[in-house]
């Protein structure tokens, strides 16, 4: 009977662990090996870099279904990336333990896989032989390097496409679409052909601007800011300037201007706007010690959209030197209102009222400020401020009281010279 007791302990525990080891994800991925031929180092890094096999294995991934299910992919991915330096006539292949990654059934995986080798020829770098993008709009410029003899780059002809048809957007053609596409790969001589043919469509003006998901903000005011040239002949740059001055205002966490499908006749595009509004309030608090100066507290309130038109209003306050021994206790308090497309769309007015006391070692004072600016944006480089601003200052120092009056004319130009690569 003990006997018998013990056989069962031990073929319960078996069967225990043979549950375990089936159920246990296995390890795999040993080795990950690249080989390209000719030991380019550029495509080398292009092919690596396109690897979904490659990006698994950085995460950690060792499942077995998808370490397979991304070698079958990689085909496509790897082959994208050698076009994209000029080489049309690659040989890819991607051995899974000794077997081609495109032969194993996506059903088939093996439980474990431990090693996987991509190799990798490139073939010859092709030129572009005859190029052609017709018809152009008017001082459209394609790329230098999209031309006879240059390396036949496929991102180059991408640019080259997108380059004519933002040009025919430009001058109202915003229908101009790709009618025709031919290219062909001369293996022989290693040279690819780039036909394209540009429909541009009707010259177009711009429409009546649609707005949608507005909740407060009042849809007149909108098309204020927007600033949309209604009437005008259709300009991809007015389209996108649009857009930036709805997101300037820091209303809106969405931003879309959509055109419309149809054509309203006789030569009218509609543009829609779709925006999502941010939360309109925002709260800010802050804290800090210093030996010498004490505690100093901050807080501001804003709001963004105060009374439906995109007017900005943000009232701040500071506390500072409590409980500092080398002066009094300092305070400030300050509003600002700010409304977007005063004037013009791109001009924004501001009025200010700040008011500080100052209770310094040798003297005191309270300073009342009240102003009136306005800003107005030129270009994406480009801002201009001007203002009137009329200061008040009470105070006392040992040489007995002061009362300062003053009113200033501030004048701004900021130049941005930093680059964008938006």
């Amino acid at each position: 009977m003990p006997r018998r007791r013990r056989f069962c302990t031990r073929s319960a525990l078996g069967g225990l662990l043979g549950l375990w080891l089936h159920a246990s994800p296995a390890l795999a991925l040993d080795q990950l090996q690249f080989q390209v031929q000719g030991g380019d180092e550029a495509i080398g890094e292009a092919v690596e870099g396109a690897s979904l096999l490659r990006s698994l294995q950085a995460q950690g991934q060792t499942d077995a279904q998808d370490l397979l299910a991304a070698a079958r992919a990689d085909y496509a991915r790897i082959l994208a990336a050698l076009y994209g330096k000029g080489h049309y006539s690659g040989v890819i292949r991607i051995q899974v333990d000794g077997r081609e990654a495109a032969n194993i059934p996506a059903l088939g995986a093996p439980r474990v896989i431990s090693r996987i080798l991509v190799t990798v020829d490139p073939g010859p770098a092709f030129r572009f032989g005859a190029t052609s993008i017709r018809p152009l709009a008017p001082e459209t410029v394609l790329p230098d390097a999209f031309s006879n003899g240059s390396v036949a780059e496929s991102g180059l002809v991408g640019e080259a496409v997108d380059i004519s048809l933002l040009a025919w957007r430009e001058v109202g053609h915003a229908k101009a679409e790709v009618a025709s596409e031919a290219v062909a790969a001369d293996h022989a001589r290693a040279v690819l052909d780039v036909k394209v043919g540009i429909a541009p469509g009707p010259r177009l003006r711009f429409g009546p601007l649609a707005v949608e998901g507005e909740a407060r903000m009042r849809e007149r005011r909108i098309e204020k800011i927007a600033g949309l040239p209604t009437g005008k002949v259709f300009s991809e740059t007015d389209l996108r300037r649009a857009e930036e001055r709805l997101r300037r205002t820091g209303i809106f966490s969405s931003v879309t201007l959509v055109e419309d499908e149809a054509i309203t006749a006789p030569d009218l595009l509609g543009i829609t706007a779709t925006v999502v509004e941010q939360k309109p309030r925002r709260y800010s608090f802050g804290a800090e010690v210093a030996s010498l100066d004490g505690v100093s507290l901050t807080g501001s309130w804003l709001h963004r959209n105060l009374l439906g038109g995109g007017e900005r209003l943000k009232v701040d306050g500071a506390v500072t030197n409590i409980g500092s021994g080398q002066s009094g206790v300092d305070y400030s308090f300050g509003v600002t209102l700010d409304r977007p497309a005063t004037l013009t769309p791109d001009t924004t007015a501001g009025l200010v009222f700040t008011y500080a006391h100052l209770d310094e070692i040798d003297y005191s004072a309270d300073t009342v400020d009240f102003g009136l600016a306005f800003s107005h944006i030129f270009s994406e480089r480009l801002t201009a401020r001007a203002g009137i601003t009329y200061s008040y200052q009470d105070g006392d120092d040992p040489g007995g009281s002061f009362r300062f009056r003053n009113l200033s004319l501030p004048l701004g130009v900021t130049w941005d010279r930093r680059d964008n690569d938006r």
